[in-house]
């Protein structure tokens, strides 16, 4: 889905485009159909791009992204994909492939199911446009490192794009390898 925001940048005032499209191959060439035929081994390949802005000037850097099994955001059951910039450490699953590199950002993860809900799930990823000159938009994820995302900056205007839902036949449920996280939030969620 796409969402549009409206952002002071240093030229002036301007607006962009963020989609989120997701992938059945790490190539990003066969878009999601929106059945997964075997969601314990099917891993899912997200693109979260940003349109309308130079690509010389910014890069976009995903903030969060989350999962829930109902269409709202900020429902207390969900499954945190990417926190802080990086990867959830307790889902060995998700791969950051491209953040803040460019006004694109790719990640993967094994598919799931919400134990006690339908057969699906709806993604949702918090980012923001991050100003080339700063030096500063690629996360460090990497193991010990006191990364946190930086709570103010210039042009931290945060938008939430989603998808979904990805859902999964129903003949094929009593084999699923179901996921049931504890419910948590974490902020911020907008």
């Amino acid at each position: 889905t796409c969402s549009v925001i409206r952002l002071k940048l240093p030229a002036g005032h301007g607006t962009y485009q963020v989609r989120m499209t997701v992938y059945q191959d790490p190539d990003f060439t066969q878009l999601f159909s929106g059945t997964v035929a075997s969601p314990s081994d099917e891993k899912i390949y997200v693109a979260v791009d940003v349109d309308g802005v130079d690509s010389r000037q910014f890069s976009s850097v995903l903030d969060f992204c989350w999962a829930t099994p109902i269409n709202d955001s900020a429902f207390a059951i969900n499954w945190d994909l990417i926190t802080n910039q990086c990867p959830n450490p307790e889902d060995g699953t998700v791969e950051v492939v491209r953040n803040g590199l460019s006004i694109s950002s790719i990640f993967s993860f094994r598919m799931f199911t919400f134990d006690g809900y339908p057969s699906q799930v709806y993604l949702y990823c918090s980012l923001h446009l991050c100003p080339l000159q700063d030096n500063s938009c690629t996360p460090n994820c990497n193991p010990g490192s006191q990364h946190r995302g930086r709570r103010s900056a210039d042009n931290r205007d945060n938008i939430t794009v989603s998808f979904g839902p990805l859902s999964f036949p129903a003949k094929n449920t009593d084999v699923l390898d179901i996921l049931a996280p504890m419910p948590k939030r974490h902020s911020p969620k907008l």
